[in-house]
């Protein structure tokens, strides 16, 4: 593969999806464009024949179409009658229909839940820069909204394209994957592991990914058994001291090496 297209719905999405996903997207493909459209009313009539028209031009080419579940333009999430994960899959499943079949293998189509500012809530730093403590930023029903809230607070205003567009050039994808959010983990799952690369790669990449995912939970336990230990002020020695922090200080060094599976994959 060489080229993916995303279509989205809004000014942020235009402005960040290629830099902030850029993790993510270079595994398997070499370029990658943005296509915004005016609002997701534009994006609902037209993203059929945008997709289908590069796929049919491009034939090495894949598409993916990403736009806010919340008020999402089909009108097929009804909360709260229903939860988020099947409105994701209603809506998931309304764009795939309407690509013609033989395209699917190129086509991935992704409602972002909430709005694409839950990967900025998602984002450990960022809730220490907002003062705030998001367990589950899935579940925030209207994120640019709880922004908004958050810089009032602070006797200030939020600009969505500027303040937003800020934000997430702080922000980070890989930081956002290891938070509570499990659709930002599909869209991950599908840019690095898309339906129709060769299969013998993909269970190389699914190997490597598990034995990464080994070792960081064996480091992990060793670190909690090192903080364990130090039950009282006479357990502070300075060894203990510098063991664990070497242990921490290892784990979270092992942390940022999952990205490197990817490349190397």
């Amino acid at each position: 593969m060489t080229h993916l297209l995303i279509l989205c719905e809004g000014e942020v999405e235009a402005r960040v999806l290629k830099f902030f996903l850029r993790p993510y997207w270079q595994v398997w493909f070499r370029t990658l464009e943005v296509q915004r459209y005016d609002g997701n009313g534009e994006l609902r009539a037209k993203f059929k024949a945008d997709s289908e028209q590069q796929l049919t031009q491009e034939p090495e080419s894949s598409v993916l179409c990403l736009l806010d579940l919340y008020e999402e333009p089909f009108g097929l999430y009804q909360p709260p009658q229903m939860t988020v994960e099947e409105g994701f899959t209603l809506v998931q499943k309304q764009m795939y229909q309407q690509i013609k079949s033989r395209f699917h293998p190129r086509f991935g189509a992704f409602p972002v839940v909430m709005e694409i500012e839950t990967w900025l809530l998602a984002d450990s730093v960022m809730q220490h820069h907002l003062d705030e403590n998001i367990p589950s930023p899935e579940r925030i029903e209207h994120p640019s909204g709880y922004l908004e809230k958050i810089y009032r607070s602070h006797n200030s205003q939020y600009g969505k394209i500027s303040d937003g567009v800020s934000l997430f050039g702080k922000a980070d994808a890989k930081r956002v994957f290891d938070d509570d959010c499990p659709h930002f983990e599909k869209l991950v799952d599908w840019l690095i592991n898309p339906p129709n690369i060769p299969d013998e790669k993909s269970a190389t990449l699914t190997k490597s990914l598990a034995e990464w995912e080994a070792q960081r939970d064996a480091k992990y336990a060793h670190l909690l058994q090192l903080q364990s230990t130090i039950q009282t002020e006479a357990d502070l020695t300075e060894a203990n001291m510098t063991e664990t922090d070497n242990a921490k200080a290892e784990y979270y060094a092992f942390l940022q090496t999952r990205s490197s599976i990817f490349k190397d994959s």
